[in-house]
């Protein structure tokens, strides 16, 4: 049966049901005031749908070899050899040796406009990956200027780094999620500006510290919680430098190592955490946000105002329900944006203004329903029109859409307003972003109509187990530069694991340089584990757990967690 979204009360209610998991949402006012700015219909799924219907779109980490379908080249690509669609690696791709106008199709009205993009879809060239202008990397995706750096993703002006995850402007460090301007730093979460620091999350100015919660301005401290402006203190305490040095010493230790870790969360559940992270932000709600104004439900953003339903971005203006955008103005339901004004309904797209439905079109203007177009303008379905049969065209396709709207294999409707259908994307749902954030077992993912990929057979001869590597760096000698290291998870979660991973030359001399134990996880583990220290972009209306106040706020701490969670002001009042 056709399920229809609609108003419970009457037209002009905000409570909507969602098309996609059937719960209520609400529409505010303000949210209807920009829909008008930019000429679009009220949404017809609730925002977490509507994140998961875009990041269903986002291949970030499952990386294939393959050949170029141009030069023939062996390449790495977020595309395997069995996508349906041709593949060009960057050099070519971003050549002259071919005009995506060559792909156009003629908008047929007998068909819906969703089909006949997705026909188009099927026959032009993709770029092997999202990157630019990086020198000496390898497996690098949504990254530009990197030199020499190893599995980078949604990256920017790295030096000598690996395994790193939206990090910018640091040098000579491994395992890091959202760090910034730092060096020697390993396994560090949302920090910046530290150097040889291991284990940090939200932390800001710390020197040779390891495993430490919201600090700032701290040296040679080790699992510390709200620290600021100490030195030498261990779980929170004051000792001697020379005591400093000898427990810093033993770290090299795994189980030594895990052991702190423990001791610090279990600190941490005896102390207050802010109930969001924010940095001098105006009227603003979510997490992770740092000079943000007039944002609500945002998450991971800088320097932006006048958001709502964002996250992983900076400098973005007047926008709603986008991620992983920079440098742009005017942003709804898309992804993957830098430097843009009015994208609607559109995914990677660089340098451009006025995109509608397009994937991957750069320094254009004034496209519709296009993939893959360079410096191009008035075109629709990759077909050059003139300025004045682009507009008429284009009203036409918005009034037919209308009309005549695309039906997905659940029978959800797809009308003008509404991101591509998740089961038309170039990726298989559990290779994208939207498993990570929203994770599915495979029945579920055929059942929802998504696309589902069988795990790559691995055949590895494990050479060496997790419970038998060296329990101290010290004692780790070169021969484990030839083993295959059975990754301690053995494939049974559900994070991606690679079941198996090896230690390069390169990390070696890392980890024996910061004293450091080898890991036990694979660089997949790794990477979620990491995720997970991270609270869930969602929020819940909560009351301050200091005795005797009585402020509200919006967390992303869920009521059932066993942290202490204070509003600002009770907070600074315990830190400083």
């Amino acid at each position: 049966m056709e399920y229809k979204s609609e108003s419970r009360i009457d037209s002009t209610s905000s409570l909507r049901v969602c098309q996609n998991c059937k719960k209520d949402f609400t529409i505010e006012s303000d949210d209807f005031s920009f829909y008008e700015k930019i000429k679009v219909p009220a949404p017809t799924f609730c925002p977490e749908c509507r994140f998961q219907r875009r990041m269903a779109f986002r291949n970030e980490r499952y990386l294939y070899k393959r050949t170029c379908d141009l030069c023939k080249e062996n390449i790495i690509s977020v595309h395997s050899e069995k996508s349906p669609f041709p593949v060009y690696c960057n050099k070519c791709w971003w050549s002259d040796a071919w005009d995506a106008r060559s792909f156009g199709k003629d908008y047929d009205p007998s068909k819906s406009f969703f089909e006949q993009w997705h026909e188009l879809m099927l026959t032009v060239p993709r770029p092997e990956l999202i990157a630019e202008s990086n020198v000496d990397c390898n497996y690098v995706n949504y990254s530009g200027g990197l030199k020499n750096c190893y599995f980078a993703v949604g990256c920017d002006k790295d030096e000598d780094c690996a395994y790193i995850y939206r990090t910018f402007k640091s040098k000579n460090s491994q395992d890091c999620f959202g760090m910034q301007e730092s060096n020697l730093c390993y396994e560090n979460i949302q920090s910046s500006k530290g150097f040889k620091t291991n284990f940090v999350e939200n932390c800001e100015n710390v020197l040779e510290s390891t495993v430490a919660v919201d600090c700032k301005n701290i040296s040679n401290c080790l699992g510390c919680i709200n620290l600021r402006n100490k030195k030498y203190h261990y779980l929170n305490q004051l000792i001697s430098p020379e005591e400093y040095k000898v427990k810093r010493e033993g770290l090299g230790s795994f189980s030594v190592l895990e052991k702190l870790k423990k001791d610090t969360k279990d600190l941490s559940l005896t102390l207050p955490r802010r109930f969001a992270r924010t940095i001098m932000c105006v009227n603003s709600d979510g997490d992770e946000l740092v000079e943000t104004k007039n944002s609500h439900n945002c998450f991971f953003v800088i320097k932006s105002e006048n958001l709502k339903y964002a996250s992983f971005c900076s400098n973005i203006k007047d926008s709603y329900d986008f991620s992983h955008a920079d440098n742009s103005e005017l942003l709804y339901e898309s992804a993957n944006i830098e430097k843009n004004y009015n994208k609607l309904f559109s995914t990677t797209c660089w340098f451009s203004r006025d995109i509608t439905y397009s994937d991957i079109c750069m320094s254009s203007q004034e496209l519709f329903g296009c993939i893959c177009m360079r410096s191009k303008d008035y075109c629709i379905l990759n077909k050059q029109y003139t300025k004045e049969e682009y507009y008429v065209l284009k009203d036409k396709i918005i009034r037919e859409m209308d009309s005549f709207p695309y039906k997905d294999s659940r029978g959800i409707i797809y009308k003008y307003g509404e991101f591509f259908p998740a089961e038309l994307s170039p990726f298989a749902y559990n290779e994208t972003f939207a498993q990570e954030y929203i994770p599915l077992e495979k029945s579920e993912i055929e059942r929802n109509g998504y696309h589902f990929m069988n795990e790559i057979e691995r055949n590895y001869v494990i050479t060496k187990k997790t419970e038998d590597i060296p329990d101290h760096i010290n004692d780790v000698d070169d021969s484990i530069l030839n083993d295959i290291i059975a990754c301690a998870h053995l494939g049974k979660c559900k994070q991606g694991c690679t079941t198996a991973f090896k230690i390069t030359q390169q990390e070696l001399n890392f980890y024996r340089q910061i004293n450091i134990p080898l890991p036990r996880l694979c660089p997949n583990c790794r990477h979620h584990e990491r995720s997970l220290q991270l609270n869930p972009m969602k929020l819940w209306h909560r009351r301050c757990m200091k005795p005797g106040c009585t402020n509200e706020f919006e967390t992303s701490y869920a009521p059932e967690r066993p942290e202490i969670i204070y509003c600002e002001s009770c907070y600074q009042k315990e830190v400083y």
